[in-house]
């Protein structure tokens, strides 16, 4: 019988700017884990619990080297002396469904009861969308959302007039791509014959966030109606 509760702090990877650099907004997300972490540090004082940071990201770009070695690499530099809790990572993933596939017996294998899921504001609606269909209903999942560095406020341009490289977007264009992202939710599943459902609710909720997003950060909607 376990007697004391087991928290997970998720943070979810980004794409490599290099072999040994990671982006602004990756780095933002780290930073944001471990304030969290030293948040629930002085509680768990308070009620016992187990404290674990995860690090999730594989290869994505083909570089030789995964998002979670780097950013293993960043919280051995700047945060493991004061580092309380277990530290795993996951470096299998290549996008944000297989982020919490992968993650998931993790999760178990610890028994934990809560995942904090810290990521971008832009990425936080399809992460937890994709939380909430795959991740063991036992788990209490919570978002937590970072600043990233895309540009707010910023006019919409249509994809063939955009950069190839999507750290250069604007921020609604960014939550352009999310939407199709949460849309393709179930499509995704089914490619791979998992038996996963997207619930109809959930989907909607992601939809909705993200039209928050972009109401108060942009001109994607505003432009199209």
């Amino acid at each position: 019988m376990k007697l004391s509760p087991s928290i997970a702090v998720l943070c979810l990877g980004h794409g490599l700017v290099s072999k040994s650099m990671m982006s602004e907004t990756l780095i933002g997300r780290l930073r944001g884990a471990l304030q969290l972490l030293n948040e629930l540090s002085l509680l768990s004082e308070l009620n016992s619990a187990h404290l674990h940071l995860i690090l999730s990201g594989g290869d994505v770009k083909g570089l030789g080297v995964t998002e979670a070695y780097l950013m293993k690499e960043y919280v051995d530099l700047n945060a493991k002396s004061s580092f309380v809790g277990s530290l795993l990572t996951e470096e299998k993933s290549r996008n944000t469904l297989e982020n919490m596939l992968y993650c998931a017996p993790y999760l178990e294998n610890l028994e934990c009861d809560t995942a904090h899921i810290v990521t971008s504001e832009y990425h936080l609606p399809r992460a937890m969308l994709c939380a909430r269909t795959v991740l063991p209903k036992s788990i209490k999942c919570i978002g937590h959302a970072t600043k990233s560095a895309h540009k707010r406020n910023s006019i919409y341009r249509p994809v063939k007039d955009r950069p190839a490289d999507h750290n250069k977007w604007n921020l609604c264009e960014i939550l352009d791509w999310e939407v199709n992202g949460v849309k393709c939710l179930q499509s995704a599943l089914q490619k791979r014959k998992m038996n996963y459902v997207a619930s109809a609710d959930d989907i909607n909720l992601a939809l909705e966030e993200i039209r928050y997003l972009n109401k108060t950060y942009g001109m994607l909607f505003g432009s199209k109606e």
